[in-house]
């Protein structure tokens, strides 16, 4: 599974991509509908956010949940009761599409990384030279996770 982003590309070094992940984002950010169409994955997703208004990036990586198949009815029952709904989100019942946590937390973590390149007025569409590909997402959330 990879992380088919330019982001990525922008990223100098592997300190970088840390700093990124690491800084606590301007979680308001989301609340911004131009800022949300420049986003991965929740691009589309500027209601939902509004309605969930993410503060972590558990929060945030539920949000990445609750956009999928079969999940979307649960968005209502999150807003009032968080915890018990974050027990059902990642579970696979009978035969409706299940979406694992790692993966939610991965991409929540890239969003992060993007939001702070935004909030750090980061050139999104500069080119790296060396032009290298996507990360994986397990290399990713290693980077992301080792200092954690």
């Amino acid at each position: 599974d990879f992380l088919h982003l330019d982001l990525l590309k922008n990223v100098s070094s592997r300190e970088e991509l840390l700093q990124l992940c690491e800084k606590e984002p301007n979680w308001e950010l989301l609340l911004n509908e131009e800022v949300v169409k420049r986003l991965f994955q929740v691009n589309k997703q500027y209601e939902l956010l509004n309605q969930i208004k993410p503060k972590s990036i558990n929060d945030l990586a539920d949000v990445l949940a609750l956009m999928r198949p079969g999940k979307k009815h649960l968005v209502s029952n999150y807003i009032t009761n968080k915890k018990h709904v974050r027990g059902l989100l990642y579970k696979k019942i009978g035969t409706e599409y299940s979406y694992k946590k790692s993966h939610a937390i991965a991409y929540a973590m890239l969003i992060v990384a993007q939001l702070n390149m935004l909030s750090s007025e980061y050139n999104l569409e500069h080119t790296n030279v060396d032009n290298e590909s996507p990360f994986e997402i397990e290399q990713f959330t290693k980077i992301c996770t080792d200092n954690s």
